[in-house]
C-alpha cells in the first residue's frame, strides 16, 4: 500500500510540472502582449519630460494661481527630442476630489523653437476660466454640488491636480501626471470661549466683562506665512437684526490679543440688557479672502447684571 501511495504521488507531482509548462508556454505571447501595451509610456518620455509643481498655501480661489505674476502653480514641459521644436502640444487641467473631477477645456501650444514649455501665473487663465462651469464637473459620488457663484471658487476639500497631455501628430498618447493629494480650504474665524451663548454675567458696581476667544488658524498648516492677523471685538444691542452682517454694532475694538476687557471707560453696559458679541478676523491683505465667512465668527448672546 505505500509503494501504491508513493508512486501516485510521483505521478501527480510529475502531472502538475507538465500543466506548469504547458501553461507558461500558452501564456508567454499573452505576457509579451501585456509588456507592449506599456511601451508607448516609454516612447512619451522620448518626446516630453513633465514637471508639476504646486506651492503652499493651497487655496480654493483659482484666479489666485493665475494672476500674472503668480508663481503658485508652475507646469514645465521639457522637450526631449528636438525634432519636435515646431509642434504643437495639447494640455487639459483637471482637479479631482473625493467625489468630484473639475475639467478644464483643451488648450493648445507650441514649443515655438525653445525646448521648455513653461507655464505660470495668467497662463493659467484659460484653463481656470473654465473650470466651474456644469459641463466640466463630474459628481463621481452622491455629492450634491451646484457650481460657485464665483467662476474661480471651489469647495474646500482635498485636491489632487493632474496635467493631461498629447500631441505632435498623434505621436504623443494622452498621458497624464499627477501632483499628490492636497488641502484646499479656508480657514475657519475664531471660536468665542467666553462668556458662552445665552449666559448671564452677573458684576458688582464696578464693570469688567471679559471676553476670550480662541484662534482656529493657528495650527493651519495652510496658512500665509506673511499674514498679519488682527480681531476686532464686535459688540451689538440686543435689538439686533437676524442677519447679523446688516447690523451696526454699538461697540468696537482692534486688538491682537485673544482676550479683550470691556471696561466703563470703553463702553458702559446697561443692566438687565442683553448684548450679543463677535469677533471678526483683519488682516494685512483685506484683497484677499483668508478666512471662512469672511472671518466672522460665531456670535454669543449674554445678558448682563449688576448685583
Amino acid at each position: 500500500m505505500k509503494k501504491k501511495d508513493f508512486r501516485k504521488k510521483y505521478y501527480r507531482l510529475k502531472l502538475h510540472i507538465c500543466s506548469f509548462i504547458l501553461f507558461s508556454f500558452l501564456c508567454l505571447p499573452a505576457l509579451a502582449q501585456f509588456d507592449i501595451l506599456f511601451k508607448p509610456k516609454e516612447n512619451d518620455e522620448k518626446y516630453v519630460s513633465v514637471q508639476l509643481q504646486v506651492f503652499p498655501p493651497y487655496r480654493p480661489f483659482l484666479s489666485e494661481y493665475a494672476e500674472e505674476l503668480s508663481d503658485k502653480f508652475l507646469v514645465r514641459i521639457i522637450l526631449n527630442d528636438l525634432s519636435m521644436l515646431h509642434e504643437q502640444i495639447m494640455i487639459k487641467i483637471t482637479l479631482e476630489a473625493m467625489d468630484i473631477v473639475w475639467k478644464s477645456y483643451t488648450n493648445v501650444f507650441s514649443f515655438e523653437g525653445e525646448y521648455v514649455l513653461e507655464l505660470h501665473g495668467a497662463d493659467f487663465v484659460p484653463f481656470f476660466a473654465s473650470i466651474n462651469s456644469p459641463q466640466n464637473i463630474s459628481k463621481l459620488g452622491m455629492l450634491h454640488f451646484s457650481p460657485n457663484t464665483d467662476p474661480y471658487r471651489i469647495p474646500d476639500g482635498l485636491y489632487r491636480i493632474a496635467l493631461e497631455i498629447s500631441g505632435f501628430g498623434n505621436k504623443l498618447l494622452p498621458t497624464k501626471v499627477y501632483t499628490p493629494y492636497y488641502p484646499f480650504f479656508l480657514d475657519d474665524p475664531p471660536k468665542l470661549q467666553a462668556p458662552k451663548h445665552e449666559t448671564v454675567v452677573v458684576q458688582d458696581m464696578e464693570q469688567g466683562v471679559h471676553f476670550e476667544w480662541k484662534p482656529q488658524h493657528v495650527y493651519s498648516e495652510n496658512i500665509d506665512p506673511n499674514l498679519e492677523i488682527t480681531y476686532q471685538f464686535r459688540l451689538y444691542a440686543s435689538d439686533f437684526e437676524k442677519d447679523i452682517s446688516k447690523s451696526i454694532p454699538v461697540w468696537t475694538h482692534t486688538t491682537a490679543n485673544t482676550n479683550y476687557t470691556l471696561t466703563v471707560d470703553d463702553y458702559q453696559l446697561q443692566p438687565d440688557t442683553k448684548y450679543v458679541w463677535q469677533i471678526k478676523v483683519i488682516t494685512n491683505k483685506p484683497d484677499k479672502t483668508y478666512f471662512n465667512n469672511d472671518g466672522y465668527s460665531k456670535i454669543a448672546e449674554f445678558e448682563y447684571r449688576q448685583k
